[in-house]
């Protein structure tokens, strides 16, 4: 038995952090504007002749009992769907899942559920995937995040999701032809680091009791205006540019860790080097940024020495890719 699954990660627009409980204990309503991305985390699992649990991912785990997996989303994702028999588990992504601000760990939670419920022979429809993904990383694991990250890495697509009392009450999809091609023709992803840096520096954070919960909920007023004008049929870059660079200014407003003189600098290079617009993915100090660039191949020469990762809004979210066996595991 050979099961090959992937997700997509995201990029949060607007609104990002209004889906954490202290935001939303505080009685407000989360309200998210993202897209996910063609950057994918593929689990395959395969079944094993051995009393080994293998689980490699940045690590190489061999265990004899499913309690000593120390990579804690594998662990209890096994766990939770009660199995017995040993399988090998590989991670494959096509970005690091730590520290990007992508939400590539709810993109690998998404993609072994796909994978792990195609193995037991269940419906894996997006909102079970979804269903699961939640109670295996937020309720059993315990992470610090809230439920945005999971919508884009089930549905795929652009996404306005509203969420009231850490319930996902409302996921409007859309097929907004005139920002996709904007996207396409505009939008990167620029490291600010290396990707070895970027693992280097980062440090997983619990923002919890931390956040500016007014600059939030400006952020959510902003992703329900965004979430209208994105689907004209008119829609103007110049819209997409402030939609970004007031995503940025609310971004800084809740940083825990404010920027170093590093980053300022970096800042000035996109600045210099024709970026109308920019924003921060994710809490971390180290990670990508969004870009609008007005013109992509100059502005990707010009910032030569950079990881620069080209965008569009990818429609497929968690699906099986590849399969040979018996379904039904136990």
């Amino acid at each position: 038995m050979f099961i090959l699954a992937s997700s997509p990660m995201r990029v949060s627009l607007i609104g990002g952090g209004t889906d954490l409980p202290a935001y939303q204990n505080a009685g407000y309503t989360g309200m998210i504007l993202s897209f996910a991305i063609p950057y994918r985390v593929s689990v395959s699992i395969s079944e094993r002749f051995d009393n080994h649990w293998v689980i490699q991912y940045s690590r190489l785990e061999k265990v004899r009992d499913i309690v000593e997996i120390e990579h804690n989303i594998i662990r209890e994702a096994l766990v939770y769907y009660g199995l017995s028999d040993p399988l090998e588990v590989h991670v494959i992504s096509d970005i690091s899942t730590v520290g990007t601000g992508l939400g590539g760990s709810s993109a690998l939670t998404c993609a072994l559920v796909k994978a792990l419920r195609k193995y037991k022979g269940r419906n894996s429809l997006p909102k079970r995937v979804l269903q699961d993904a939640k109670e295996i990383e937020i309720d059993r694991v315990g992470a610090p995040i809230g439920l945005q990250d999971f919508i884009p890495a089930a549905h795929g697509g652009l996404n306005y999701i509203v969420i009231k009392n850490g319930i996902c009450e409302k996921i409007d999809r859309s097929y907004a032809n005139v920002f996709r091609e904007l996207v396409k023709s505009h939008l990167l992803l620029v490291s600010e680091t290396n990707n070895a840096q970027m693992r280097s520096h980062y440090v997983d954070q619990n923002l919890e009791g931390q956040l500016n919960l007014d600059a939030l909920k400006q952020s959510a007023d902003l992703a329900l205006k965004y979430a209208m004008i994105i689907n004209k049929p008119n829609l103007s870059p110049k819209e997409v540019i402030e939609l970004i660079q007031q995503s940025h200014a609310l971004k800084e407003e809740n940083q825990v860790n404010r920027s170093t003189e590093e980053q300022r600098q970096f800042l000035k290079k996109l600045d210099s080097c024709g970026a109308a617009a920019y924003r921060r993915c994710g809490a971390g100090n180290h990670g990508f940024y969004l870009v609008y660039a007005k013109n992509k191949m100059d502005f990707k020469r010009r910032m030569a020495g950079h990881n620069i990762l080209d965008l569009r809004i990818e429609y497929v979210g968690a699906q099986v890719e590849a399969y040979r066996g018996k379904i039904g595991g136990t």
